[in-house]
């Protein structure tokens, strides 16, 4: 019974042990998923006049998983040193509920990232056509040229259509902005020969790569916790029933012994 017992001990300790190092795990893991989600964002905010506002949304979901796995840390870490089958098993659950959620948005993500290019399409046209007239638009497509030394949405060429002027006679490269030249030749523009669509889509398809990367990873990590954590609830349930029933034993025995011994004395009484 006593080795029974030491093993059964030392199994509950490991249990605590790796769910423990797992809530560690998933502290480090959000810390690393804020940050990240927020150099990503740093990095949109660089292009905010031609990354369409859903492109934020993975982003901000991105630094909720890392809001919510701090979350989710501290309560395994509570549930955990409290030994709480019932907070172990609302953590459990909350871990499914989460992954769940956090899979169901990765696969909706890429389901529609066939849809980028276009949305990116669109948006750049749309800001070299306001180029002549609006300030900050010449502003952030100046910067956007300059950043990532490229001219045009596909190639240099689509000014033509901004700019009005006869390409047989070749007056666009006269007329080009200064942030698409790499250098003047006689007076022209010497134009960067890539478009400005291919790089910044590049760009997002980085981003996105990280993000979906950093959830499945989350994901996992969790589902490892939630596994823990289960084994932890039954772990602590068989625990907790087995010293009820020891009790009930106990108190059974010492009920029967008071018992005998009551009747064992009255049999002893001489008669008057």
């Amino acid at each position: 019974m006593k080795h029974e017992h030491h093993t059964g001990s030392w199994s509950m300790k490991w249990i605590k042990f790796f769910l423990f190092m797992i809530n560690v795990m998933f502290v480090f893991t959000a810390v690393l998923v804020i940050s990240t989600g927020v150099a990503i964002q740093s990095v949109y905010s660089d292009f905010t006049s031609f990354i369409d506002e859903q492109f934020y949304s993975p982003t901000f979901m991105f630094i909720s998983v890392g809001m919510i796995t701090l979350l989710i840390a501290a309560f395994g870490f509570i549930g955990t040193i409290r030994e709480s089958s019932l907070l172990i098993n609302i953590y459990c659950g909350i871990l499914s509920v989460v992954v769940l959620l956090e899979v169901t948005a990765t696969l909706v993500g890429i389901y529609h990232r066939q849809e980028v290019s276009g949305i990116l399409m669109e948006s750049m046209s749309s800001c070299l056509q306001h180029y002549p007239w609006n300030n900050n638009m010449q502003d952030s497509v100046d910067y956007m040229q300059i950043q990532l030394k490229c001219c045009g949405v596909i190639s240099y060429k689509d000014w033509s259509d901004v700019l009005t002027v006869d390409l047989l006679n070749d007056d666009l490269k006269s007329q080009l902005p200064a942030s698409c030249c790499t250098a003047y030749l006689g007076g022209n523009c010497v134009p960067f020969q890539a478009g400005c669509h291919a790089k910044m889509y590049s760009i997002l398809e980085h981003c996105s790569r990280t993000i979906i990367s950093g959830i499945l990873v989350v994901a996992f990590v969790q589902i490892s916790a939630a596994m823990f954590a289960f084994a932890l609830g039954k772990r602590i349930r068989q625990m907790k029933t087995k010293s009820s029933l020891d009790e009930l034993k106990h108190a059974n025995m010492i009920y029967t012994f008071d018992y005998k011994l009551l009747n064992e004395s009255s049999v002893q009484i001489p008669k008057s």
